[in-house]
């Protein structure tokens, strides 16, 4: 398998890329990004995914001078050229406001636009057959804080969320809000199980709203499962019958325990067929 990438446009070599050390991306994480799976290297849910990433652009004033077909077309080619084709793939996209130190802010219509596309590692499967241990962030996020609805580049917080995480000796971290709710984990969304009945936390709790998270929602209600997006609070979490996550390259992981608490996975198990077959 070849390393290639796309640099505005561009197909390249991953080793002879350049980009300015004076991107905004670099100096100021001024940008957004996108993570999308490519199941046998067929992006999955791409309308989803390209149309939160225009979203979050517009929201931060940059200008994608790319269609939605020509990013198709770049992807399709990327995966092409790294030998993905039939493979299960991660496709990352990153787009800054591009070289200006001029002001600390300006609209951006000359962008950064950077992607890669590698396969999915075996690690993946692993947690998807074991699960994920999670315990609670000490840190609470005030909900209505807009940015945490913006995939932004500022990814420092969640990654303080994973490093506090492996000195607990677990593989994730659940944050909540400042009002005492379940918010959700730091690369994945949440979902509980109680009576037969699913819940997760709504839009405006503090979180990044998943693309496969609004996906599994419609997948659940087609199946006839009753779905609300409603506030969990911390005993609601810890008395539930099971948890899972989502996330867009590992789907759907069911979560085994949150600190002393552990959780079954049968109707996990349902859930995870459900989405499989789908995809």
């Amino acid at each position: 398998m070849t390393d290639r990438c796309i640099l505005n446009g561009d197909v390249m070599e991953l080793s002879q890329t350049g980009i300015s050390p004076l991107d905004r991306g670099f100096m100021y994480g001024d940008g957004i990004f996108d993570t999308m799976f490519a199941p046998k290297g067929v992006p999955f849910l791409f309308d989803g995914h390209i149309k939160r990433l225009r979203d979050n652009l517009n929201l931060i004033d940059i200008s994608l001078p790319y269609s939605d077909d020509d990013m198709k077309g770049m992807i399709g080619s990327l995966i092409r050229a790294n030998g993905l084709t039939g493979t299960d793939t991660s496709v990352r996209t990153t787009v800054t406001r591009g070289v200006n130190m001029r002001r600390m802010f300006y609209p951006s219509d000359r962008p950064t636009l950077f992607i890669i596309a590698r396969a999915v590692p075996e690690s993946v499967s692993k947690v998807k057959d074991e699960g994920v241990r999670c315990t609670i962030s000490d840190i609470a996020r005030v909900a209505s804080d807009p940015m945490y609805r913006i995939k932004s580049l500022n990814f420092l917080r969640y990654i303080m969320g994973i490093k506090a995480a492996q000195a607990a000796g677990v593989d994730d971290c659940i944050f909540f809000n400042t009002d005492g709710y379940v918010a959700e984990c730091t690369t994945s969304n949440i979902f509980v199980i109680k009576g037969g009945e699913v819940f997760t936390p709504p839009d405006d709790a503090g979180l990044l709203p998943g693309i496969t998270r609004d996906f599994v929602i419609a997948l659940l209600e087609e199946s006839r499962f009753c779905v609300q997006k409603r506030n969990i609070t911390k005993d609601e979490l810890f008395r539930a019958d099971e948890v899972f996550l989502t996330s867009s390259v590992r789907g759907i992981v069911h979560v085994s325990s949150i600190d002393k608490a552990t959780f079954s996975d049968n109707s996990v198990k349902t859930i995870q067929e459900l989405y499989n077959n789908a995809i």
